[in-house]
């Protein structure tokens, strides 16, 4: 529930930022294309090898808490990388999403 609040919260943010601006908000033209590539890498990939892997390894000799916090610095640390390919404000935005999220997920694994 936390999480859902937080990504619906997160959501809002850009169209009501445009808004305040007046900036146009547009999707890119080939948006379509990429949502595969998104879900495979975003939402396959990460939860197969953070939440499955490492949180899971963890959480064989380890109370929740421990395992959630000691699988976190590995998965913001690859989320450092948006830095490289972003803007600033939305790398930190994706990043922060990525932290406040793991531990709602890693619940929910």
């Amino acid at each position: 529930m936390v999480a859902a609040i937080i990504t619906a919260t997160l959501a809002l943010v850009l169209p009501i930022a445009a808004r305040l601006t007046a900036t146009p908000l547009a999707l890119r033209s080939d948006w379509l294309e990429l949502v595969p590539g998104l879900f495979a890498q975003a939402g396959l990939a990460e939860e197969l090898l953070f939440r499955g892997y490492l949180f899971g390894t963890l959480r064989e000799n380890r109370g929740f808490w421990r395992a959630a916090l000691l699988a976190m610095p590995p998965f913001l640390l690859v989320h450092l990388l948006l830095f490289a390919t972003m803007s600033f404000p939305v790398a930190a935005a994706a990043t922060l999403l990525s932290l406040v999220v793991s531990f709602p997920l890693a619940r929910l694994y």
